[in-house]
């Protein structure tokens, strides 16, 4: 009886981690859009003429997003395999692939969120007729 319920524990564990694996995904694809979003608000602020460079880190942020998908993607692969397959053998992997992974998508994150939080307000400027 206790190796039913650790088991269904587990697979309650690997079924959250896929969820989470799952968001992570779809805010990669949101951020990806995103990311063309910024870049062209920002070639349209008067800021583009002071600093040309800044949309190359919009293109670093695109970079990291288009290598961190196919990571997330493989990641969630397994899981399907540990819960759908039959796989059963879990090692530290997968924690240490969640981790990288947690980690990975919180800096693209944070980096996205600091960029709009520069480039809106920027383009807000031009759109209200104060270029």
């Amino acid at each position: 009886m206790t190796t039913t319920i650790e088991d269904h524990q587990l697979e309650m564990e690997i079924n959250e981690l896929y969820l989470i694996s799952r968001d992570w995904l779809s805010n990669l694809e949101f951020m990806d859009g995103e990311n063309e979003f910024l870049k062209i608000h920002y070639s349209e602020s008067p800021e583009c003429e002071i600093d040309p460079d800044y949309p190359e880190e919009l293109c670093q942020l695109g970079q990291s997003l288009a290598e961190l998908r196919p990571q997330v993607t493989m990641f969630l692969e397994k899981l399907e395999s540990l819960t759908h397959g039959h796989v059963r053998k879990i090692g530290l992997s997968i924690i240490k692939d969640h981790t990288y992974l947690k980690h990975r998508q919180e800096e693209l994150l944070a980096t996205y969120h600091a960029a709009r939080r520069i480039i809106i307000p920027l383009s807000n400027v031009v759109h209200n007729g104060y270029k």
